[in-house]
């Protein structure tokens, strides 16, 4: 942060090393807050930073914050800066406005895993204010996540034509959706980034059986019963939601799944 010419107001490291499970593949994650908006100069400083370690910038807008990242002793670092009072729009957009942004769940999955380094107070207030998961969040998570790609889409499209990546993509987004569905039963908040989901399947408390192995062998296994297996795992979820105390039908869901159109 000096060789930025910047002094942040808190700062934390996040992700697999703030969880204490980090690996020799795990990288650091420091995310820091500022009390005013970044200038050219500071990205400029982070680019020249970035170079001399193997690195980029990943974003930078003055009012939002940087991100870049660089090898330091053959160690990955992902940097983050951005204004304290953005990351504090941020959690009231999703607490208190239901704001289903994917980016802004990724941010508060984040911030539940803060370890503090600077600015523990600040730093705790964030952590406080995400202890709530509001009924009409979870509602809205599950109405936006509710449909998922059709079986004909799958068995026709996919892989009736053996177009291998069309079908990855579509069943990419069912496990996204059905994550989804399932974090939001549970009023936890979804990384959609797709980072270690056997980790984040084991903090569920209510989800299908076998829910980790059979959403990976969505994506890994191509024999035959992929499409029958694809379906079971999506009546398992809705059933989930059915189950739940939110006012949500599954019907139009269910049919949508089944009804077959396009060529036979």
């Amino acid at each position: 942060m000096h060789e930025l010419g910047i002094e942040p107001t808190a700062a934390a490291i996040a992700g697999s090393v703030a969880r204490g499970d980090a690996d020799g593949a795990s990288d650091i994650d420091l995310i820091s807050y500022i009390d005013h908006s970044l200038s050219q100069v500071v990205a400029e400083r982070s680019d020249a930073i970035s170079r001399r370690h193997e690195g980029e910038r990943l974003f930078f807008a003055v009012e939002q914050g940087l991100a870049f990242y660089g090898m330091f002793e053959g160690v990955k670092c992902d940097f983050s800066i951005s204004p304290g009072t953005q990351v504090v729009t941020l959690v009231e957009d999703v607490i208190k406005r239901h704001d289903t942004t994917p980016d802004k769940h990724t941010v508060i999955s984040g911030i539940r895993e803060f370890l503090p380094i600077h600015g523990d107070a600040f730093i705790a207030e964030l952590k406080r204010r995400t202890d709530t998961y509001p009924d009409g969040l979870a509602l809205s998570i599950i109405r936006e996540n509710i449909l998922l790609p059709p079986r004909w889409v799958i068995e026709r499209m996919g892989l009736g034509r053996r177009d291998f990546f069309l079908t990855q993509e579509l069943l990419t987004t069912a496990v996204r959706r059905m994550l989804a569905l399932c974090c939001a039963r549970n009023r936890h908040y979804f990384n959609y980034k797709l980072k270690a989901i056997d980790r984040l399947v084991r903090e569920l408390e209510a989800t299908p059986p076998d829910f980790h192995s059979r959403l990976a062998g969505l994506l890994t296994d191509r024999d035959s019963s992929l499409a029958d297996r694809y379906a079971s795992l999506a009546s398992d979820c809705w059933e989930l939601v059915e189950a739940s105390p939110f006012d949500v039908s599954t019907t139009l869901a269910r049919a949508r799944f089944e009804r077959s159109f396009g060529p036979a």
